[in-house]
């Protein structure tokens, strides 16, 4: 749902026995379809029951949202400050308030799995306690199935499980488009923003977002859209110097069909819907 680069301490490897993780016909007899629900469920953060947590493998981090740290009780003294912003892909933007490390619960004993987690702390309207995105699923291992709305991961006692709650992620849903009034011109990370992204990805591959700031600079002042950006870190003398660079190969770039002789239209061009 978001992107933010953020340096954190590389997982433990753990060596669970190989048993294979399969899903099989009778993990959807809970399930209705057809349908294009997500996958909501319930896990343990530190000692709470976590219900409303989205599982967001297109998340880069792990969101906690402020009303929820509120109810945790914790001091928000303890907040572990955070540079990086979350940018969504409606182009939005939101400080973090901090981050927090908490132990993560999944599954059921004996085949229950914990893993220490980094939570950006949001002060943000939405229908989610928790957002739960790559960097712990990756930790836990887990395999996702939307199809069956079931997550399954390694234990030292078997493939571990946890089921989706489908009427509580519709809910969830319904809640997020219609939003409330008290919210409204507030920013929201919500179910909506997942939406514009995948539509996105129809037709053009996602980038990351730059993690510093960037200049604007013209590579030919007789064209107003021939520009590149460069970093804003970099000391006069480095821009001088990579703008030479560029400069000199200036008809490797391309700004318009007429820069690019000889390739051909199917090639350089994309579809707008």
């Amino acid at each position: 749902m978001v992107g933010v680069t953020q340096e954190t301490e590389a997982p433990q490897r753990r060596s669970w026995p190989r048993t294979p993780i399969i899903f099989y016909d009778n993990d959807v007899s809970r399930v209705r379809h057809p349908h294009d629900d997500a996958l909501v469920t319930a896990i343990m953060v530190s000692s709470f029951q976590m219900k409303r947590v989205l599982v967001d493998s297109g998340s880069s981090v792990v969101i906690l949202f402020w009303s929820v740290f509120e109810r945790m009780r914790y001091d928000a003294d303890i907040l572990l400050p955070v540079k990086s912003s979350l940018v969504g892909f409606s182009g939005g933007v939101v400080q973090p308030e901090g981050m927090i490390t908490l132990p993560v619960t999944v599954g059921n004993s004996p085949r229950s799995s914990t893993v220490t987690t980094n939570f950006l702390v949001v002060r943000c309207a939405s229908s989610y306690n928790v957002i739960l995105g790559r960097p712990t699923l990756n930790a836990l291992k887990a395999i996702i199935s939307t199809y069956h709305l079931l997550l399954k991961f390694p234990t030292e006692s078997g493939s571990g499980e946890v089921r989706g709650d489908q009427p509580l992620a519709r809910q969830c849903y319904v809640s997020t488009l219609k939003g409330k009034t008290q919210n409204r011109g507030k920013t929201r990370v919500s179910e909506a923003m997942l939406i514009n992204r995948i539509a996105e990805r129809e037709d053009e591959e996602l980038r990351p977002t730059p993690v510093e700031e960037l200049l604007i600079v013209p590579l030919d002042t007789t064209r107003v859209e021939c520009t590149v950006r460069i970093g804003a870190d970099l000391t006069t003398a480095q821009q001088e110097n990579l703008m030479v660079v560029l400069r000199k190969n200036f008809d490797l770039f391309a700004w318009s069909l007429e820069d690019m002789p000889g390739v051909k239209r199917d090639v350089n061009e994309h579809r707008q819907r």
